[in-house]
């Protein structure tokens, strides 16, 4: 994740794991355990938004994922969308 101006724009890449030879691959430290933990939180918290509509299921995945970010980065989220509707729509 990066930031590009105001906004906060997600880098994400595709690793793989070969199980038979690795659990953890030597060359990226790509594993498994970082995706099942992610995806268990992700899951975790649209439960208790009482579950989603189909049809939103990649706008909930992308909030989770700025979220988490945001949280990584020590970024407080109301600030930094405050940040961002107001670089989308500048006061006139």
């Amino acid at each position: 994740m990066s930031n590009h101006g105001d906004f906060v724009v997600i880098q994400l890449s595709h690793l793989r794991v070969n199980h038979s030879v690795n659990f953890i691959d030597p060359v990226s430290g790509a594993h498994t355990q970082t995706i099942e933990r992610t995806w268990r939180s992700a899951k975790a918290r649209n439960k208790k938004q009482h579950g989603t509509h189909r049809q939103m299921l990649d706008s909930y995945l992308c909030e989770f994922l700025w979220r988490e970010e945001c949280k990584n980065r020590e970024i407080d989220t109301f600030d930094k969308i405050l940040d961002q509707i107001i670089a989308f729509m500048p006061p006139s």
